[in-house]
């Protein structure tokens, strides 16, 4: 009679061959006899009646000088059901509790929002700007801008140097180019596209048509003597007053846009549906019951259609622990701690069973990505901010905005290097315990032992092989279908 889910482990210090069977030898006797010990580890995956077909083992026979074929009884046994044992060792452990609550896949991550990356791309743009103006001010200082010179007019001034002013001071303010005021209708349009009132915009263009007669034509002056610079300056007063000035991206604006965009990360961090949500409460029902198969198929079912749910994959790991399938559990588990790197019930189910090492391939980094994003980017702001607002020949400001670019920059490597770690895109996990083999072939000579759910780096594939890299410098090759992938799955429908 057998349990479901327990098995042994081989005895230590006895001699082994190069495939680590047991062997025992006779030298006593005149002619060298022996013995050798061949161990399976058996684990049921269901309770009842299972029959173990017979083993065969051809080998040669020296008394006859040929070779023969061992062959073994069959063996029946009754499994009955019991939880699963640590490492298929004989211990036994209670049946683990689930998660009651399915709270939805996990919104993108920080990093992967296009709003984060265009704040980040756009949050040196002040400091440029300022920059650019600052250089343009230091060589412009002696310049007299348009508008000044316009308000500098004397009573005496010609037409045609009172329509030049005008004129200049009009593209300076709203940014329009000489062609405009060349074309009858034009300039009132551009006054009206800048925000000024239809009637102060068909003034303004009346008073620069009257300025063209007088300045270019041949007619008597159709602008009273001495009133063109003063309404030139009245007109322009008025104009300036009712544009609208020019959009800039400030330090006030990164900030609204940086509150905004993390509102709509935190809101964003779950979303859950009415069937996945069903799914769960009958997959949760059928473990209370203790199908545990069932179970962990509806769990890795809702697990694959939303790969970002923690909770589904925390609960399909548990499931498959009492179902016997230890690497399914451990990949379960593995997948939701590397979603939530925090969730302390998923560290202490793998600290039971597995001996990971800080260094080992299953070690799950202590920090998820987004809080190092986050970091990056409050940083990159700041240090931006303050390039943007500071007096440019204040040396505090200026090292306080490099430190905080150079903190963000560190922060943002460290976190790209979390997140390769937590993608696991080369890791696996033994289904079941074995040999490395030192070449991808059946008869290959055997090394080192790896036992049922280890995590181990996939270094390389030939064939149906995989060349693994286990903790205590353990490396060898290992049939692909022997291992579980725990790398973040694609989502996929029922």
């Amino acid at each position: 009679r057998a349990a479901a889910g327990t098995g042994h482990l081989q005895p230590r210090g006895e001699p082994r061959d190069a495939h680590g069977d047991r062997v025992a030898v006779d030298s006593v006797s005149p002619r060298v006899r022996g013995a050798k010990e061949f161990d399976w580890l058996v684990t049921p995956r269901v309770s009842g009646r299972v029959v173990l077909p017979p083993v065969e083992y051809p080998h040669f026979n020296p008394a006859s000088r040929r070779y023969v074929l061992a062959r073994s009884d069959p063996l029946d046994l009754e499994v009955e059901a019991a939880p699963l044992a640590r490492l298929d060792t004989a211990a036994s452990v209670e049946r683990l509790a689930l998660r009651p609550v399915y709270r939805g896949p996990l919104g993108a991550p920080l990093h992967a929002h296009p709003g984060v990356w265009f704040l980040a791309l756009a949050a040196p743009l002040p400091a440029i700007a300022g920059a650019v103006r600052r250089r343009r001010s230091a060589r412009s200082a002696a310049v007299v801008t348009a508008a000044e010179r316009l308000a500098m007019l004397g009573d005496d001034q010609s037409a045609r140097e009172v329509r030049r002013c005008f004129v200049a001071a009009l593209a300076e303010r709203l940014r329009l180019d000489a062609g405009v005021f060349t074309r009858s209708g034009a300039v009132e349009r551009a006054l009206r596209r800048s925000g000024v009132t239809r009637p102060l915009a068909a003034e303004g263009e009346r008073f620069l048509r009257a300025l063209d007669a007088a300045a270019f034509g041949n007619d008597a002056h159709p602008v009273e003597a001495g009133m063109a610079p003063a309404t030139a300056r009245r007109l322009y007063t008025a104009i300036d007053a009712e544009a609208l000035e020019r959009w800039e991206l400030g330090p006030s604006t990164i900030a609204g846009l940086t509150l905004v965009l993390s509102l709509g990360v935190v809101t964003g961090a779950f979303a859950t549906s009415a069937i996945d949500r069903e799914d769960f409460s009958r997959a949760s029902q059928a473990y209370a019951a203790s199908s545990f198969v069932e179970s962990a198929d509806g769990f890795e079912r809702l697990a694959l259609r939303q790969p970002r749910a923690p909770d589904a994959w925390a609960n399909f790991g548990t499931a498959a622990w009492a179902a016997s399938d230890t690497a399914g559990a451990i990949a379960g588990w593995q997948r939701a701690l590397r979603l939530e790197p925090g969730a302390g019930d998923m560290r202490t189910r793998l600290a039971a069973v597995q001996l990971e090492r800080a260094g080992s391939p299953g070690a799950v980094p202590v920090v998820g990505v987004t809080p190092l994003a986050l970091a990056a980017l409050v940083l990159w702001l700041v240090a931006c901010a303050v390039a943007a607002t500071a007096p440019a020949r204040r040396s505090l400001p200026r090292a306080l905005a490099i430190t905080s670019a150079a903190a963000a920059v560190a922060f943002a490597a460290f976190g790209v290097a979390v997140d390769e770690r937590l993608a696991a895109d080369d890791l696996v996990v033994v289904r079941n315990g074995t040999s490395l083999h030192r070449s991808p072939a059946i008869g290959a000579r055997r090394d080192a032992r790896v036992e049922t759910g280890e995590v181990a780096e996939a270094a390389g594939r030939e064939g149906g092989w995989t060349h693994v890299r286990l903790d205590r410098e353990r490396a060898g090759w290992i049939p692909t279908s022997a291992l579980v992938s725990i790398a973040r799955a694609a989502p996929r429908a029922d």
